[in-house]
């Protein structure tokens, strides 16, 4: 990279490295710090969408994580595991929204059938796995058309003029 003409820049002294006398506790502090921020930015963004003050259009899917992904591994591993960790991070706590056919419907209907003492019926179940699967096809379909209108944005415009 060439900034500002300043081409292959590197310092001409290292600084020595800090002491750090119990590496694997900071390292776990440093982890645990880390996910927790990551948990409240999702948390935070699925909150903005369902108030609707963020837009649906913010919504990526595969390709789009594709695209960032390969920005990420050229500007380093660092970077790259970052990235891989809020992603593996967003879709934990995805799988734990109270939707039928995740780990969080489970969960729900666990907690409902603990109320009420009586199992869920298998026709409540049934309809909410449909209901579900609904959603997530939906959630899916318009991941994948925000890629594309992100990739190929011309697409776009020569569907609407015909």
């Amino acid at each position: 990279n060439e900034v500002l003409g300043v081409r292959n820049w590197m310092p001409m002294r290292v600084d020595p490295p800090v002491p750090i006398p119990r590496p694997t506790l900071h390292a776990l502090r440093a982890a645990w710090e880390k996910t927790g921020e990551m948990i409240s930015l999702t948390v935070y963004s699925v909150v903005r969408l369902v108030e609707g003050r963020l837009a649906a259009d913010s919504i990526g899917g595969p390709l789009t994580i594709f695209d960032v992904a390969g920005g990420a591994a050229r500007e380093g591993l660092l970077t790259y595991l970052s990235l891989m960790a809020f992603v593996s991070v967003n879709l934990g706590l995805i799988n734990l929204l109270p939707i039928p056919l995740l780990d969080g419907g489970h969960l729900f209907f666990f907690l409902l059938e603990a109320v009420t003492r009586r199992p869920v019926s298998s026709r409540v179940r049934e309809r909410a796995a449909l209901v579900g699967f609904l959603l997530l096809f939906l959630l899916m379909l318009l991941a994948l058309k925000n890629d594309v209108e992100r990739r190929w944005p011309d697409l776009r415009d020569r569907l609407e003029d015909r």
